[in-house]
């Protein structure tokens, strides 16, 4: 049971992480400060590696 709330909550933070790194794409073109992109896609990417973490942990 804890491989599968680990696989899942890994595949939820990945989607996560994924969709703000296309909210900031699409944020880039419009009119929007670099310093907010900037946290938004650190945050992207940490929310995207850490459900890739959690998913490495549950095959395990």
């Amino acid at each position: 049971m804890k491989r599968v709330i680990l696989y899942y909550s890994g595949l939820v933070l990945q989607a996560m992480g994924f969709a703000m790194m296309l909210y900031v794409f699409m944020l880039f073109f419009g009119k929007t400060e670099m310093g907010s992109l900037l946290n938004l896609s650190l945050i992207g990417i940490v929310e995207f590696y850490i459900g890739y973490y959690l998913t490495g942990l549950s095959r395990r």
